[in-house]
């Protein structure tokens, strides 16, 4: 008995029953387990059919769905009549026998896993049989090296690609006239020299308190998913209705206090009924659970990415989020936490824009212009980000009648090209930045 235990391939039949059950349970579960198994991972053949199911309905329909299950079985081609019966009569069992959906993502990667092993048992023998058949030593290294990456190609992902591969998505991308631009902030001067909020990147959006960074983002927010890019804010200063306030406000030209009083002016709630009608067509999505550490975050932002609800992600802000360990060293657990956003970034294919915080020096020194080292815990999180935009209004500072309702945002860092200066126009009553439209004017360089 022993020694049939050691030799069986191992396998989690339950684990298998319980992660259908999830997906056919609720569609965001397939999304969730769909990063981490695939249909290689499953030990038995109903499973393996059920789940090609799941994938088929998935791409045709957005989501998987346990009524249509049967057409979808059909469509695979992968069962007999008699079987789409049975495997739908069984996927009901599992279905009902899943206790939470919520699991999805651990039922995964116990599949995964054991997905993985049985594939190295194998491999073992093909690495013994490319030892025994090729000629050379190193036809049989190569062989080898090719069946283990088979077998791992989910689990241990490398990130290598060749240079015809990068160079050749350039060409199609030239050849079909995309420019290579990111989402466009409508601040032209830092679109020009950042191209665009580019994906696969981090910027950094910080600022003193009070000096308008959430204001900003929310505004680049609105003019990101009006041209249909799918925009998610994910705040960990303000709930979700407050920050529509403020966007209402901002487009219908309001006061925010106008707006929660009911308009304020004569026509103010003409206006604010004007502007809800088309702000409520735009991709917009906030966080509806708090996320305040990385692993929360990831959790979060995987769902979106994957329900396609993301191609600019806000993070307000990033000295609120933890590693979710304890670690000592405040510094580095802020430059840990910037790293692990642009990871999320290119992960995911997605730009992150990430607020910050700057320090009190700033608010001590004669000339108040902020820099780089005035970032909080500042090495880790300009060493992670590719762009750093440094955002700050001179009459907080100065007090001056004369600088009241300026701005100014000076891009500090841009890994992708020139550094840039863009002076605004700031109003009060509706948080709203404009480019001051004499330095924007034809004959300004």
């Amino acid at each position: 008995m022993a020694t049939t235990e050691q030799t069986a391939p191992p396998m989690n039949i339950e684990a298998e029953q319980h992660l259908l059950g999830a997906c056919l349970l609720h569609h965001a579960a397939f999304a969730e387990a769909a990063r981490f198994v695939g249909l290689k991972d499953f030990a038995l053949v109903p499973h393996r059919r059920v789940w090609s199911a799941l994938e088929h309905q998935q791409e045709q329909a957005g989501a998987p769905d346990w009524v249509t299950l049967p057409e979808a079985l059909r469509a695979t081609g992968t069962a007999t009549e008699e079987e789409v019966d049975d495997l739908w009569r069984r996927a009901g069992e599992w279905r009902a026998g899943c206790d939470s959906y919520t699991k999805a993502a651990h039922w995964a990667k116990v599949v995964e896993d054991l997905g993985v092993r049985r594939r190295l048992i194998g491999v073992a023998g093909a690495i013994a049989e490319a030892g025994y058949d090729e000629a050379e030593a190193a036809d049989a290294v190569r062989r080898a090296y090719q069946a283990l990456g088979d077998a791992t190609e989910r689990r241990f992902r490398t990130g290598e690609v060749t240079l015809a591969d990068t160079a050749n998505a350039l060409y199609e991308r030239l050849t079909a006239g995309e420019t290579g631009l990111g989402l466009m902030t409508r601040l032209p001067r830092l679109d020009a020299a950042m191209k665009g909020l580019r994906p696969g990147e981090l910027t950094v959006l910080a600022a003193r308190t009070a000096h308008g960074k959430t204001a900003m983002a929310l505004q680049v927010a609105r003019r990101v998913a009006g041209t249909g890019a799918p925009v998610a804010i994910l705040s960990l200063e303000m709930d979700a209705d407050a920050l529509t306030e403020r966007i209402v406000s901002a487009e219908a030209g309001l006061n925010v206090r106008d707006v929660l009083d009911g308009g304020g002016p004569d026509d103010g709630l003409e206006r604010v009924v004007a502007a809800i009608g088309p702000l409520s067509e735009l991709p917009i999505t906030f966080a509806t659970a708090p996320a305040t550490t990385v692993p929360e975050v990831k959790q979060v932002v995987s769902r979106w990415a994957d329900a396609g609800l993301c191609s600019l992600l806000i993070v307000d802000y990033l000295q609120l989020v933890g590693l979710g360990r304890p670690t000592g060293n405040r510094a580095y657990e802020v430059g840990a936490v910037a790293q692990a956003l642009r990871d999320l970034a290119q992960e995911h294919r997605i730009h992150v824009l990430a607020l910050a915080q700057l320090n009190r020096a700033v608010e001590h020194r004669n000339d108040p212009t902020p820099v780089l080292a005035d970032l909080r815990e500042s090495g880790g999180v300009e060493q992670a980000a590719d762009a750093v935009l440094l955002l700050w209004r001179p009459y907080l500072f100065t007090h001056d009648a004369s600088d009241d309702g300026l701005a100014h945002v000076h891009l500090a860092k841009n890994r992708a090209g020139p550094l840039a200066h863009e002076p605004l126009t700031f109003d009060a009553p509706t948080t709203t930045f404009r480019p001051l439209d004499e330095y924007h004017a034809p004959d300004r360089t």
